[in-house]
């Protein structure tokens, strides 16, 4: 615990003088409609299970970050500044399902959608329909759906009378009775072949009321077939420009054994292992499918999976061939792991390799860095640098930032990212321009020059380094640093030509 605060609070750099050295329950719709918010985007690594240990970690390779390969599916241009990404978009007016359930949404609550529309490039609504058709036309083209990947939404949406008058109406809970009713051998269970896996202990309030995100057979034909005609179909028929696929898990996270058949038969996948071969297998096979799908109905659709290998130590063997059923690859942990702690040393490796085998594949990226704060304005510049250095580290041609402002406990029960609204930080405008190069090491700090500045990130847990930076430069904040600045352990600085 204690290297974990201490990495969770460090962070600070200082300038030295010439010649010295040195991250649930579904947050609440709003009064104004009964459009429903999505289940929050969350991951936890695993508590226990028999797991297998990775490959060694290797040292981030330098010439990765020159440039990605060629991609048939075009993908905004992030070579030149930073590039932001939205994320879970609701709490504006045009949607109807903005509250006060967090600081972020309070601020936006009553502000259109409009002011922040060209503030970021690649993006998608909390909603698993495209309402922004109707809601805000212009953002159409821009903003994707999201849904879940190995469960079933709790909302399903009627496009029966997908009209610019009725569109807010269109949602339909789906609870635990209906699923037993309609689908009862899509329902997966745990070992003890009575209790439900719910993801995240999201469970409903009840079975016969209470909307219901219900972990469901990923293996079963007709259930697969089920969720591309309701779900993923649709939203493309209305325009949706990207399919944001949430929670993925390549292992059996959530202790998955098995299912009853039509006729009652319990009927045995899983071992309940975190590390069975077999749902990793399912898993790689329904993301094939899915992605298979997509691109043939509809080739220029952007495919996004919500997924981060480095916390829960996943194989590279196995997300390497993931990541060939995606476009974009969204980080949600960061290098800050939800907002919880700093990834540093060996962690940090896990996670920059990651980023560089998603780019070698010609994959885009999306890196997210949650802060618990409960002001958007109040993000202080050490974890804007620790982000902000971290992205323009590895930054290729389609890589984008997304900065939560807050993390929220929407119902003192646990910590959550606060989406929904898009704070639109002046950093994402900072002229660094374009990297003129790989990074490189230097005493195990690693340091990327750019045609506007200089980047420095040190993912060192214990260690701080004094950097000769040759000059004088100024931080993102304004103050002048140089010609050396020692960084702290676990940080990271932007440096901007004067």
């Amino acid at each position: 615990m204690a290297v974990v605060l201490l990495i969770a609070c460090s962070g600070q750099h200082t300038n030295t003088p010439a010649g010295e050295q040195a991250g649930r329950a579904t947050p609440p719709a709003g009064a104004e409609t009964s459009v429903p918010a999505a289940v929050p985007a969350r991951s936890v690594a695993p508590a226990s299970g028999n797991r297998q240990p990775s490959p060694a970690v290797v040292t981030p390779a330098a010439a990765a970050t020159t440039a990605s390969p060629t991609r048939t599916l075009p993908l905004p241009d992030t070579s030149d500044g930073v590039h932001a990404a939205a994320i879970f978009l609701r709490c504006y007016r045009e949607f109807g399902a903005a509250d006060n359930s967090s600081p972020s949404c309070a601020q936006s609550a009553n502000t259109s959608v409009e002011t922040v529309a060209n503030a970021f490039d690649i993006g998608w609504l909390w909603a698993a329909a495209p309402i922004d058709k109707f809601a805000a036309p212009e953002l159409a083209a821009k903003l994707g759906i999201a849904v879940q990947f190995d469960r079933m939404l709790a909302y399903f949406y009627d496009y029966t009378d997908f009209t610019p008058e009725s569109w807010r109406n269109g949602w339909v809970p789906r609870t635990v009775a209906w699923w037993k009713s309609n689908h009862p051998d899509w329902i997966e269970y745990g070992c003890d072949k009575n209790s439900i896996p719910w993801e995240f202990g999201d469970a409903p309030a009840d079975t016969t009321s209470a909307p219901a995100a219900m972990p469901w057979d990923i293996a079963n034909p007709a259930a697969r077939d089920f969720y591309w005609t309701t779900f993923i179909k649709p939203a493309l028929d209305n325009g949706a420009p990207l399919i944001s696929i949430d929670n993925t898990t390549l292992y059996n996270e959530w202790a998955r054994c098995g299912h009853y058949d039509a006729s009652g038969r319990w009927i045995a996948q899983y071992s309940g292992d975190y590390s069975d071969s077999r749902f990793t297998q399912d898993a790689l096979d329904w993301a094939a499918y899915l992605y298979g799908k997509i691109k043939s109905y509809a080739p220029q659709t952007i495919v996004v999976y919500n997924y981060d290998p480095a916390p829960s130590d996943d194989d590279p063997q196995v997300y390497t061939k993931f990541l060939q059923y995606a476009d974009v690859i969204y980080n949600e942990a960061g290098f800050n792991n939800w907002g919880g702690r700093r990834y540093t040393d060996e962690l940090w490796q896990k996670e920059a390799r990651f980023i560089q085998i998603c780019q070698q594949l010609g994959k885009g990226t999306i890196h997210h860095e949650g802060v618990y704060i409960t002001d958007p304005a109040a993000m202080s510049a050490d974890e804007k640098n620790w982000a902000i250095g971290n992205y323009l580290l590895f930054k290729g041609n389609a890589d984008y930032l997304s900065l939560t402002a807050s993390i929220y406990d929407y119902d003192q029960s646990g910590w959550v990212g606060d989406y929904g609204a898009f704070y639109d930080y002046p950093e994402y405008r900072i002229p660094i321009g374009h990297p003129l190069g790989p990074m490189r090491n230097s005493n195990g700090v690693y340091l990327r020059s750019y045609s506007g500045g200089l980047v420095i990130v040190n993912p060192s847990s214990t260690k701080d380094v004094t950097v000769q930076v040759g000059g004088q430069y100024q931080e993102m904040d304004g103050e002048t640093v140089g010609p050396s600045i020692t960084v702290s352990h676990a940080s990271a600085a932007v440096l901007l030509n004067r």
